[in-house]
């Protein structure tokens, strides 16, 4: 009979050979050096929890994804030519006179649009609204994508919203998450399937060999109803996004209307991962229709832009040939020349945007980060705190919000706004399929710059001499907490 011993030594020795393997498999896979450096290591010194945690979360590339996705681009290619012919008459430059202007459209491969109208929607009672509207309002398609769906209030509420389309001969198409709908009982998949809704979940893992990796997410929050109308943003579809979170309320958040051409080129997003998921593209629209073609709410106080508005619909992710959530970002710090203002609530920055930032504030752009005081992840809120020794020193200005917890993703770069679902952590600029909305028009920015403006007034500020005043355990805490940030 085996003594336990022997089984023991067995075991370790086996999970020191993974650890090794895996070791290997993670510097040639790893995207940054911070991540390969810190799996590396803790493959190498305790394989017995790293391997597992590894088989989850650590792969960089998905493999899968970007197999799949080349194979749909065959699939795609007349989608994808019908929209690029469609569009020709709308395509323009972003912002003609900054820097690097075709930079933001060669990574996103998409092109940037005239024509547009974008109507800014502040919080959940402004989002939720303009989103069962929306969906009323469809005539032939619906597509809809969430991270997150819970069967609360908010969630039967737009459910039904969802049947009433459903009914009256709209084709809804519904792709969720597998993560950020764990919680979502299979009998609302079910009764939904039921009614006519074509629902669909994201998963990272095909097929058995990989059903453990859950490391990738698709983060995406994006409607697009009959090619012409898309919404997009922070918020998901739940009561906690409407300032009903048992702890973190009020909840702060940003979503963002678009009318236009540029709503095509969402629709092109949710179709590639519609492809993936289902191995088939749907037969859908590609007409553009301007927004001065279509009315605007009656409500004379909703903060709109122009009827041209020129826009950008930015999709990333890790199947991209090029890491573009992580350019795109680097690109808009360093090419802003007198503004940039930038809310995000996971700010865990890596080496080259911790670079980026101080540069800007070194060469005299007025940088402002809003970050909250309150997380739902207590180790990227202190993990996002030790990130305040390496701003302030450059003139980085740092604002922590109060009030609940603020959750929106904007950020002001000159005179170009973006909204959308992109943080500022490794997670979001390297793992997660994210959307962003780029936005140029004076009338718009000037919205957002009045909307970011009020959240400064809810903040307090932190400087060097209140960071010094933080009490010592206080800063040993970030700093562990930050020996985690290449993996958060």
């Amino acid at each position: 009979m085996i003594e336990w011993t022997t089984i023991l030594g067995i075991s370790l020795a086996l999970a020191q050979l993974a650890g090794v393997g895996f070791a290997i498999d993670a510097v040639l896979r790893g995207r940054t050096p911070q991540g390969t450096l810190a799996w590396a290591l803790g493959l190498l010194v305790i394989p017995i929890i790293t391997v597992p945690l590894y088989l989850v979360f650590g792969a960089r590339r998905f493999e899968g994804y970007v197999k799949a996705r080349r194979k749909g681009r065959a699939r795609l290619s007349q989608s994808l030519r019908q929209l690029n012919a469609s569009l020709e008459p709308f395509v323009t430059s972003l912002d003609p006179g900054r820097m690097g202007g075709k930079a933001i459209t060669r990574m996103v491969t998409t092109p940037c649009t005239r024509g547009n109208r974008a109507e800014l929607l502040v919080d959940g009672p402004e989002f939720f609204p303009a989103l069962f509207s929306t969906v009323a309002a469809a005539k032939r398609t619906l597509l809809v994508q969430f991270y997150i769906m819970n069967d609360d209030d908010v969630g039967r509420e737009f459910v039904t919203h969802l049947y009433a389309a459903a009914d009256r001969g709209v084709r809804v198409l519904l792709l969720i998450d597998a993560i950020g709908c764990a919680n979502l009982p299979r009998k609302v998949v079910s009764t939904l399937k039921a009614k006519g809704i074509e629902v669909e979940t994201f998963r990272s893992a095909r097929g058995p060999r990989t059903r453990l990796q859950i490391n990738f997410r698709n983060h995406r929050k994006l409607v697009v109803a009959d090619g012409r109308t898309m919404l997009v943003g922070g918020l998901n579809v739940g009561n906690e996004y409407n300032h009903k979170h048992p702890v973190l309320n009020p909840w702060r958040d940003t979503g963002l209307i678009i009318r236009g051409p540029a709503a095509l080129e969402g629709q092109l997003s949710f179709l590639e991962d519609w492809a993936f998921v289902t191995g088939h593209t749907p037969t859908l629209e590609w007409v553009p229709v301007p927004a001065a073609d279509m009315p605007p709410q009656a409500d004379a106080m909703v903060a709109r832009s122009s009827d041209d508005a020129r826009v950008v619909v930015a999709s990333t992710g890790p199947a991209d040939e090029l890491e573009t959530g992580a350019l795109m970002m680097l690109h808009l710090i360093g090419s802003a020349r007198s503004r940039l203002w930038i809310a995000s609530p996971y700010f865990v920055p890596d080496g080259s945007i911790i670079e980026a930032l101080q540069l800007a504030a070194i060469r005299g752009v007025d940088v402002r980060l809003m970050i909250p005081a309150a997380s739902d992840s207590k180790l990227v809120e202190l993990a996002s705190a030790s990130f305040e020794d390496d701003m302030l020193p450059a003139g980085v200005r740092m604002f922590i919000y109060q009030p609940g917890f603020m959750h929106q993703k904007v950020l002001l770069s000159d005179n170009l706004a973006a909204i959308g679902s992109l943080n500022l952590d490794n997670r979001s600029l390297r793992i997660n399929f994210e959307l962003m909305a780029l936005i140029c028009d004076d009338a718009f920015v000037m919205h957002i710059e009045a909307m970011l403006q009020r959240d400064l007034l809810r903040c307090s500020e932190i400087t060097l001499a209140t960071r010094k005043r933080r009490p010592w355990h206080r800063r040993v805490l970030e700093r562990v907490a930050r020996l985690f940030a290449p993996i958060l």
